[in-house]
């Protein structure tokens, strides 16, 4: 089986060299620009090796997927969820099943285990399993984990892999943990719904495939253990992945940080570089390459300089950040005070990351309850769940510094924001004011870096960068995902870096 990974550097054109690899293979149109020597390699390696049958190209997400499809004039262009979509679908109807997506179904199976009407009828003692439950649910399902394989060991394991810290006894969600997937697979009326994760699951656990001629993947580096071996799991006779693994900061998420390697070794690859940069100037390029080996990244021919601006005042940043500016911070709390003073300050900005919203307002709900506390009292229960949470991280055994960097990030945003707000019951409403909908480029984004991959700018202000590796990245993993995080941060720049240390009362290690 010929393989290709392709190493690819940021503003490389990873998308579009597939894009225009496959419409030159395939449909001998050629690109409308003149190609690098890397790419005429990657495109030769194609065209001895892809079968002139079909192409099926896996995006990141659907609205690359999307972009992607009409770009090309040969195969198509799918999400791995949709690949996954495509082999459960018909497996479920040759069980006489009528498939149907239920993003509820692992509660509304603790809900029948537990004889609950719904979540709602569910105690309070239930409900904080239910929110366990989810989670290591979902986490043995991209494990391919079968329920007769799991134990509470086995889960720990998976746990700590993920970073993930229950406040369920480990041997209480394992069994909740067993008897969801015993009764999503062995139940007749539950086999027949599908949630997200089953998409990956169920064709990995029942060795579902589909012919293809060739598989090309983007954005390899984020694949999790499910989403690889679901893709190596077809009947594929090329495939060609392409990423860069000095952008792999998903773990904490379930991204493989090794893929990239982990794939070459599995499939015996060919290995190929695509290192020069068509987004950055040559002096962004040169700052980028302190966090990497030599030879991943370099400036394409004709770059201009460009400039990174060392030291720069906060107050000025302030002063001078307009529409089209990205502003950059390794944790959130201090954009999303940044944030609010722009928009009291009537200069449109917004936030990137939906995710944190929603995450935020279902912590403050949580505290909240209904009492609709004053200002004081809502700040002494943040203080007293945050300690607990942090208990609950201490007694474990295995690392859970992004747990616990997560968590502290978490409370300082709502710290921020509870110190701006007239009444707490005000707090839900801000969350919603300050994260972005839709990122049109009209405003000025501020995002974390986690949040700002695959974004640019030709202007990037990163702030407290001397705040990355944070300072509670101890481990070999924690301090190589810090490492690629300073990587990407820099290299989301096209023309111009700022790079603004905090000043001293809002430095991050304090």
């Amino acid at each position: 089986m010929p393989c290709l990974v392709v190493n690819a550097g940021p503003g490389t054109g990873k998308t579009s060299t597939l894009e225009a690899g496959i419409n030159l293979v395939f449909q001998n149109i050629e690109p409308e620009y003149s190609p690098s020597s890397q790419q005429q390699e990657i495109w030769g390696w194609m065209e001895d090796n892809c079968p002139k049958d079909n192409v099926l190209a896996m995006a990141f997400n659907k609205s690359i997927a999307t972009e992607l499809q009409s770009r090309l004039t040969f195969g198509e262009a799918k999400t791995i969820h949709s690949l996954g979509a495509c082999l459960l679908n018909p497996y479920l109807r040759r069980q006489g099943l009528r498939p149907k997506l239920d993003t509820w179904k692992t509660a509304n199976i603790f809900c029948d285990l537990v004889e609950a009407r719904n979540t709602h009828a569910l105690s309070k003692d239930h409900r904080d399993i239910l929110d366990d439950v989810k989670k290591a649910v979902s986490i043995c399902k991209d494990f391919v984990i079968g329920y007769d394989d799991l134990d509470a060991k086995r889960l720990f394991d998976l746990l700590n892999i993920r970073d993930f810290t229950p406040q369920t006894d480990i041997t209480t969600l394992a069994g909740y943990t067993k008897d969801v997937l015993r009764v999503g697979i062995e139940t007749e009326e539950r086999m027949a719904t599908f949630d997200f994760d089953d998409m990956i699951y169920v064709p990995n656990l029942f060795d579902l495939k589909a012919t293809y001629s060739n598989i090309m993947v983007d954005e390899a580096q984020d694949l999790s253990y499910g989403r690889r071996k679901l893709i190596l799991n077809q009947n594929c006779e090329t495939y060609v992945f392409v990423g860069d693994p000095n952008q792999a900061v998903y773990a904490f998420a379930g991204a493989d940080s090794e893929s990239m390697s982990t794939i070459a070794k599995e499939a015996d690859a060919d290995e190929m570089p695509l290192s020069i940069s068509y987004r950055c100037a040559c002096s962004i390029v040169e700052e980028a390459q302190q966090y990497i080996s030599s030879g991943q990244l370099e400036s394409a021919p004709d770059a201009a300089e460009g400039e990174v601006h060392r030291n720069y005042p906060f107050n000025k940043m302030v002063e001078e950040l307009v529409p089209g500016d990205l502003l950059l911070c390794r944790i959130n709390a201090p954009i999303v005070g940044l944030a609010w003073k722009l928009i009291k300050e009537q200069k449109p900005a917004c936030i990137v990351g939906r995710n944190l919203a929603a995450n935020l307002k279902t912590i403050v709900k949580k505290l909240l309850k209904k009492d609709n506390p004053s200002l004081s009292t809502f700040f002494q229960r943040l203080s007293e769940w945050e300690t607990r949470q942090i208990e609950v991280l201490d007694s474990k055994n295995y690392d859970t510094t992004d747990a616990k960097v997560r968590l502290s990030d978490q409370v300082d945003c709502i710290t921020i924001l509870a110190g701006e707000a007239d009444a707490v019951s005000e707090l839900p409403q801000m969350i919603d004011q300050i994260f972005a909908k839709k990122d049109d480029g009209s405003k000025i984004r501020l995002s974390s870096i986690h949040r700002a991959k695959g974004l640019e700018a030709e202007r990037v202000f990163w702030y407290a960068p001397e705040n990355t590796p944070h300072r509670m990245a101890q481990t070999p993993v924690a301090r190589a995902q810090e490492k690629n995080l300073q990587f990407v941060a820099t290299t989301r720049a096209k023309s111009e870096l700022y790079l603004v240390p905090a000043p001293k009362k809002d430095n991050l290690e304090d």
